[in-house]
Protein backbone atom coordinates (compact mmCIF):
# COMPACT_ATOMS: atom_id res chain seq x y z
CA UNK A 1 0.00 0.00 0.00
CA UNK A 2 1.18 3.44 -0.97
CA UNK A 3 -0.18 6.36 1.23
CA UNK A 4 0.43 10.13 0.34
CA UNK A 5 -0.51 13.15 -1.83
CA UNK A 6 -0.99 11.90 -5.32
CA UNK A 7 -1.56 14.33 -8.49
CA UNK A 8 -0.26 17.43 -9.49
CA UNK A 9 -0.68 21.11 -8.70
CA UNK A 10 -3.20 21.59 -10.27
CA UNK A 11 -5.17 18.68 -8.50
CA UNK A 12 -3.65 17.16 -5.43
CA UNK A 13 -5.13 14.53 -3.26
CA UNK A 14 -4.16 12.61 -0.14
CA UNK A 15 -5.06 8.84 -0.74
CA UNK A 16 -4.04 5.03 -0.38
CA UNK A 17 -3.61 3.04 -3.10
CA UNK A 18 -2.30 -0.70 -4.20
CA UNK A 19 -3.58 -4.22 -3.66
CA UNK A 20 -4.31 -4.26 0.06
CA UNK A 21 -6.61 -1.24 -0.33
CA UNK A 22 -8.13 -2.72 -3.70
CA UNK A 23 -9.26 -5.77 -1.62
CA UNK A 24 -10.33 -4.05 1.58
CA UNK A 25 -12.85 -2.28 -0.79
CA UNK A 26 -14.37 -5.51 -1.61
CA UNK A 27 -14.63 -7.39 1.36
CA UNK A 28 -16.18 -3.90 2.88
CA UNK A 29 -18.75 -4.29 0.77
CA UNK A 30 -18.83 -8.15 0.48
CA UNK A 31 -20.16 -7.07 4.26
CA UNK A 32 -23.07 -6.16 2.49
CA UNK A 33 -23.72 -9.66 0.93
CA UNK A 34 -23.37 -11.96 3.92
CA UNK A 35 -24.83 -9.32 6.80
CA UNK A 36 -21.08 -9.66 8.36
CA UNK A 37 -20.07 -6.96 10.28
CA UNK A 38 -15.88 -7.06 10.28
CA UNK A 39 -14.50 -9.24 7.05
CA UNK A 40 -11.07 -9.96 7.08
CA UNK A 41 -8.98 -11.79 4.04
CA UNK A 42 -6.93 -15.14 4.73
CA UNK A 43 -3.47 -13.33 5.40
CA UNK A 44 -4.65 -11.12 7.83
CA UNK A 45 -6.82 -14.17 9.48
CA UNK A 46 -3.16 -15.34 9.89
CA UNK A 47 -1.49 -12.79 11.54
CA UNK A 48 -4.67 -11.95 14.19
CA UNK A 49 -6.14 -16.03 14.58
CA UNK A 50 -4.33 -15.65 18.10
CA UNK A 51 -6.42 -12.46 19.53
CA UNK A 52 -9.89 -13.14 17.96
CA UNK A 53 -12.41 -15.71 17.70
CA UNK A 54 -13.71 -15.93 13.79
CA UNK A 55 -15.81 -17.80 11.66
CA UNK A 56 -14.80 -18.77 7.75
CA UNK A 57 -17.51 -17.41 5.28
CA UNK A 58 -16.52 -18.43 1.98
CA UNK A 59 -13.95 -18.48 -0.91
CA UNK A 60 -14.83 -15.75 -2.82
CA UNK A 61 -13.42 -14.65 -5.92
CA UNK A 62 -12.42 -10.84 -5.63
CA UNK A 63 -12.45 -8.51 -8.64
CA UNK A 64 -8.44 -8.34 -9.72
CA UNK A 65 -7.63 -11.84 -7.93
CA UNK A 66 -6.80 -14.75 -9.95
CA UNK A 67 -7.19 -16.68 -6.79
CA UNK A 68 -10.02 -17.24 -4.68
CA UNK A 69 -9.93 -15.30 -1.47
CA UNK A 70 -11.06 -17.01 2.08
CA UNK A 71 -12.84 -14.74 4.68
CA UNK A 72 -13.66 -14.48 7.82
CA UNK A 73 -15.62 -12.66 9.94
CA UNK A 74 -14.17 -10.98 13.69
CA UNK A 75 -16.72 -12.43 16.58
CA UNK A 76 -15.08 -11.41 19.45
CA UNK A 77 -11.68 -10.72 21.20
CA UNK A 78 -10.49 -13.83 22.61
CA UNK A 79 -10.33 -14.43 26.00
CA UNK A 80 -13.22 -13.78 27.79
CA UNK A 81 -16.11 -16.78 28.46
CA UNK A 82 -15.45 -19.57 26.64
CA UNK A 83 -18.23 -19.47 23.64
CA UNK A 84 -19.70 -23.68 23.15
CA UNK A 85 -22.57 -22.50 20.87
CA UNK A 86 -19.85 -20.59 18.71
CA UNK A 87 -17.28 -23.05 18.81
CA UNK A 88 -19.81 -25.94 17.46
CA UNK A 89 -21.28 -23.98 15.01
CA UNK A 90 -17.99 -23.26 13.64
CA UNK A 91 -17.21 -27.12 13.81
CA UNK A 92 -19.85 -27.66 11.39
CA UNK A 93 -19.81 -25.02 9.75
CA UNK A 94 -15.84 -25.66 8.47
CA UNK A 95 -17.23 -29.40 7.95
CA UNK A 96 -19.93 -28.47 5.63
CA UNK A 97 -17.97 -25.87 4.20
CA UNK A 98 -14.99 -28.50 3.62
CA UNK A 99 -17.68 -30.89 1.97
CA UNK A 100 -18.80 -28.58 -0.40
CA UNK A 101 -15.36 -27.73 -1.51
CA UNK A 102 -14.73 -30.96 -2.39
CA UNK A 103 -18.59 -31.39 -4.60
CA UNK A 104 -19.97 -33.56 -2.00
CA UNK A 105 -22.93 -31.82 -2.74
CA UNK A 106 -25.72 -33.52 -0.11
CA UNK A 107 -23.58 -34.25 2.58
CA UNK A 108 -22.91 -30.60 2.85
CA UNK A 109 -26.44 -29.73 2.51
CA UNK A 110 -26.91 -32.05 5.50
CA UNK A 111 -25.09 -29.98 7.98
CA UNK A 112 -25.69 -26.96 6.98
CA UNK A 113 -29.43 -27.11 6.91
CA UNK A 114 -28.65 -28.94 10.06
CA UNK A 115 -27.31 -25.19 10.95
CA UNK A 116 -30.02 -23.39 9.65
CA UNK A 117 -32.36 -25.32 12.08
CA UNK A 118 -30.59 -23.91 14.94
CA UNK A 119 -29.79 -20.27 13.45
CA UNK A 120 -33.13 -19.40 11.03
CA UNK A 121 -31.88 -15.63 10.63
CA UNK A 122 -28.53 -16.70 9.87
CA UNK A 123 -27.38 -15.09 6.20
CA UNK A 124 -24.48 -16.92 5.73
CA UNK A 125 -26.22 -20.14 5.96
CA UNK A 126 -28.88 -18.91 3.72
CA UNK A 127 -26.37 -18.62 1.20
CA UNK A 128 -24.55 -21.58 1.40
CA UNK A 129 -27.33 -23.30 1.06
CA UNK A 130 -28.20 -22.14 -2.36
CA UNK A 131 -25.35 -22.00 -3.32
CA UNK A 132 -25.35 -25.91 -2.50
CA UNK A 133 -28.97 -26.03 -4.50
CA UNK A 134 -27.33 -24.25 -7.53
CA UNK A 135 -24.97 -27.12 -7.91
Amino acid sequence: VVVGNVGSDDRLNYTALGDGVNLASRLENLNKSYDSHIMISEHTHQVVKDNFEFRLIDKVAVKGKVQGVYVYEILREKGGVKDVELEEYNEVFQNAFSLYENGKWQEAHDLFSGLFEKHKDDVLLKISLSKIIQF
